[in-house]
């Protein structure tokens, strides 16, 4: 896999490729199903295949007063577009000269001189260019004058309904991470390097590994969860929230690993979302926390118990 953020640095593929373009959010069976048609496109024609997206995403970058949910951080969305095994990835740095470029110029400058596209497969309602003013019937007129293919592919639809990041976000902020994970075709995940916290977990008995993020965590609440990047086969409990109890200010995510005591700090792990236990509340005292966090273990350990048989 190959990564860029500047496309002015980038080699021109001289081969030419197939590509796709699309801000990726999530990576869901949407975006899944475009990127599959790529790579088999790719595949049959003997061209490497190329994903381009954007960070920061446009709209954030227009809407500085309205940050966005995020379903994946970019190494979040980089990890699993390597797990998806595309070529290369162009990741274009969305600026002032990249939100001011025309659709005309972006067909010209990126699609046509720098990634020599072959082959364009983008969704049926795909815009770009300043102000979205290009679309696919402006691709459509462009590939017959720079001699390049454009598939488009229809909306993918679950429960005849389209499957989209919007969509799944609220899922999530609703608590619904079941039909939230049929949309993904996985289940949701975050993940980030282990940091210090102030150790209020290991004080009540149930140490936390408490990882830093650079987005906001968009679920809240109580879940059983799978961790990867350590031993094989770890689970515990992880709450994600302001932990009001003990007058929290800032939104964590901490995990409770269960039969498991080694140092890890440092370590970059990735949290699996299983099953919401239940929404976080503040409690009248800390034994009273205690007290319901025994049980929230108790209640992961049975669902565990219960999907492994």
């Amino acid at each position: 896999m190959y990564f860029l953020r500047d496309y002015q640095n980038y080699r021109t593929q001289t081969s030419g490729c197939v590509a796709t373009i699309g801000n990726f959010d999530g990576i869901h069976l949407g975006h899944q199903h475009m990127i599959n048609e790529v790579k088999n496109t790719a595949k049959r024609n003997s061209l490497p295949s190329v994903i381009i997206t954007f960070e920061p995403l446009p709209k954030e970058f227009l809407q500085t007063d309205n940050m966005l949910d995020r379903l994946l951080t970019l190494k979040e969305k980089l990890s699993i577009l390597k797990r998806i095994n595309v070529d290369t990835i162009l990741c274009l740095r969305f600026n002032n000269e990249l939100a001011n470029m025309s659709s005309e110029d972006f067909i010209k400058e990126i699609l046509v001189k720098k990634i020599n596209a072959k082959h364009l497969i983008v969704g049926d309602d795909f815009h770009f260019g300043k102000n979205r003013t290009g679309n696919t019937q402006l691709l459509h007129d462009a590939s017959k004058i720079y001699d390049f293919k454009l598939t488009q592919i229809s909306t993918y639809e679950i429960d005849d309904d389209r499957v989209s990041s919007s969509r799944i976000r609220k899922l999530l902020k609703d608590g619904d991470i079941i039909n939230a994970q049929k949309l993904l075709g996985r289940h949701y995940e975050m993940s980030g390097n282990v940091i210090y916290g102030d150790n209020l977990g290991t004080k009540l008995g149930f140490p936390t590994a408490n990882i830093k993020r650079s987005r906001p965590a968009i679920l809240k609440g109580v879940f059983v969860v799978a961790i990867k990047g350590l031993d094989n086969d770890l689970y515990g409990v992880t709450n994600v929230g302001k932990r009001p109890t003990v007058d929290g200010i800032e939104n964590r995510v901490e995990t409770h690993i269960f039969d498991f005591n080694k140092n890890i700090y440092g370590a970059h792990i990735r949290i699996i979302f299983l099953k919401k236990i239940r929404n976080e509340v503040r409690f009248d005292s800390v034994e009273q926390l205690k007290e319901q966090i025994e049980k929230d273990i108790l209640t992961a350990k049975e669902y565990l118990k219960k999907i492994s048989e």
